[in-house]
């Protein structure tokens, strides 16, 4: 109860700062991440897709992300050469 309205709050925190303003918000190092923080991800991701919202999550190829399949998902790769 107290931690879905954590992830609610926090939510709607963001979502009001990019009804003002455009938002960009970049995530380094996913690969790593905790479950809490994961799980925040996941509400942002479900919840931005009519928002001015830029989310950009930096993670390691083998990551396995919740969000991929979702229409407004784009992935960008870094040849093996440059990274």
């Amino acid at each position: 109860m107290i931690r879905q309205r954590t992830l609610d709050a926090v939510r709607d925190l963001l979502l009001a700062e990019a009804a003002e303003d455009a938002l960009a918000l970049v995530v380094e190092d996913v690969h790593w991440i905790d479950k809490a923080s994961e799980d925040l991800l996941s509400v942002l991701v479900e919840s931005i897709s009519d928002a001015p919202v830029l989310l950009l999550l930096v993670y390691r190829p083998e990551y396995l992300r919740a969000w991929g399949d979702v229409a407004y998902h784009a992935e960008v790769t870094c040849p093996a050469s440059e990274a």
